[in-house]
């Protein structure tokens, strides 16, 4: 039993030593992550991230949220989503504290996969020893860490934090002009195309394809023309009207061209399968007639051999 009792005393000894260790050598962690970043968020007023390859992307907080060097509107919820992890990064101790070792990990200042500049601080972030995790150094200092962030989430191509939604209607929609050909307009029992009463569960697809707008990117055109064969939509919402037209700059191109009259001097990138499906067609807003659906099954019964499908299908249609 003594013998026992003396193990556990030396356990708990060797416990308690290893836990003063920790504390010496840096591993309450916290202290060392505000130091590593000392980025205060809510003061920021921009930041910059450079790639090393020539690539360098500058955002800049204005009146309604961040926006790009070029005055786009940026994706407010991505570079909350940075700063919220910068200002909490988890450094326990460094991986290393030698100036010669820069270079291996790749948080030199000459050598970096990322060089992040916000205020004075200046974060440079280099290879990965594991999943989700970067090596990162404070260009003041040289001790390296192991940081819980990646690469990728520190893009250095501007046009990677252009908020992609920046065309989609602002508010409440009510009405679509399609063209000269089709007008959807919210009237006082609802939704309706001239005379033609629209259904919501008709109507709401089509106008989610606005609502959910999102471009690819910044289309690199000199050309400001738009094209007589361009679509048009014009769409009433809560900031007045919202003019966006679209077009294929060549028959075999991949993407569409598309102008907005909020962002006259710009082009966007349009994805083909959105553009294909921006655009109804009447029929696409109109009821099916009484027994279309069934005769649609019933056809699809007979011919599949289905005896007394198609008979009870009339018989629920007519019920």
């Amino acid at each position: 039993m003594n013998q026992w009792i003396r193990n556990l005393a030396i356990l708990l000894g060797l416990q308690v030593l290893i836990a003063l260790a920790l504390l010496a050598f840096g591993g309450g962690g916290s202290g060392d992550a505000r130091v590593l970043a000392s980025i205060e968020a809510e003061e920021l007023a921009e930041f910059a991230i450079a790639d090393g390859e020539g690539n360098d992307a500058r955002l800049v907080k204005a009146d309604d949220g961040w926006q790009l060097e070029s005055g786009l509107p940026a994706d407010d919820a991505k570079v909350t989503e940075l700063l919220d992890k910068l200002t909490s990064l988890n450094a326990a101790w460094p991986v290393t504290e030698s100036a010669s070792a820069h270079a291996r990990f790749e948080v030199d200042a000459d050598n970096f996969q990322r060089r992040l500049t916000a205020g004075d601080a200046v974060l440079l972030f280099g290879t990965s020893p594991g999943y989700q995790q970067v090596h990162a150094r404070n260009a003041s200092d040289d001790a390296v860490y192991a940081v819980k962030l990646a690469n990728h989430e520190m893009p250095a191509d501007a046009e990677d934090w252009l908020d992609k939604g920046l065309l989609q209607p602002s508010g409440t929609i009510t009405g679509v002009r399609y063209g000269d050909e089709l007008a959807l307009e919210r009237g006082e029992n609802g939704w309706q195309v001239g005379e033609l009463e629209v259904s919501d569960a008709l109507a709401n697809p089509v106008l989610d394809r606005l609502r959910n707008l999102r471009v690819l990117g910044v289309a690199e055109t000199e050309d400001d023309a738009v094209p007589e064969t361009a679509t048009a939509i014009a769409v009433s919402d809560a900031d007045g009207e919202l003019n966006l037209q679209f077009w294929k700059a060549a028959e075999d191109a991949t993407d569409y061209l598309l102008r907005s009259s909020r962002y006259p001097d710009r082009a966007f990138r349009l994805a083909s399968y959105v553009a294909d499906q921006l655009t109804p067609e009447l029929e696409d807003l109109r009821e099916p007639e009484p027994g279309a659906l069934t005769d649609v099954l019933g056809e699809a019964a007979d011919g599949l051999g289905l005896d007394g499908a198609s008979g009870a299908l009339e018989a629920l249609d007519e019920e």
